[in-house]
């Protein structure tokens, strides 16, 4: 099942980022990008299964989310640096 959620979500993610790359960037967004952006999606969809369904800790979800707003900071700064040197 997490198989399906990980190629949904990043169909989703593709898709978003191919429409707001293209529109605000004129650059094409990179597997990176895509992974990011899906594993943010994968966090906070288990923050809210954790906390509406299981009502556990959620901490495996906040890390995720953590981590994935962490690497697109970076991503971020990187992409900030191309668009000055063009």
């Amino acid at each position: 099942m997490f198989i399906y959620w990980v190629i949904g979500l990043g169909v989703i993610s593709s898709l978003i980022l191919n429409w707001s790359f293209k529109k605000f960037l004129n650059i094409k967004p990179t597997f990176t990008d895509t992974m990011i952006l899906t594993l943010f999606l994968l966090g906070v969809g288990y923050l809210f299964e954790v906390l509406f369904k299981y009502q556990s800790d959620p901490f495996v979800a906040l890390m995720t989310i953590i981590i994935s707003l962490i690497l697109a900071f970076r991503r971020y700064k990187e992409i900030k640096k191309i668009i000055v040197q063009s």
